[in-house]
């Protein structure tokens, strides 16, 4: 009995399948529901960084020191406020104290 699919057919069968099953054109690409698609998003993510910057700023009371977190921040992102936290959460919470 001969098989219904040959080997060279088989990628293209599971391609198939999984466009079937995922509802996307391709095993790799995703999609959000209003469309977006996943990374930085600069609807929010910038506000975001430049109020973490401010915070910086209250924090520090220096425009110079700012002016050196927001460099690092402004090329990775959200990973620079949470090192900041970390490394300043002492002097962070005792404004609130």
């Amino acid at each position: 009995m001969r098989d219904r699919f040959s080997s060279h057919q088989l990628p293209l069968l599971v391609s198939r399948v999984l466009r079937r099953i995922t509802g996307a054109h391709s095993f790799l690409h995703w999609e959000g529901p209003r469309g977006e698609s996943p990374g930085i998003s600069g609807e929010f993510t910038l506000p975001g960084l430049l109020m973490f910057n401010f915070i910086v700023y209250l924090n520090e009371g220096s425009l110079l020191i700012m002016l050196a977190w927001l460099v690092p921040t402004m090329i990775l992102g959200n990973i620079i406020p949470l090192i900041y936290f970390v490394v300043n959460f002492h002097s962070l919470v005792s404004h609130f104290m």
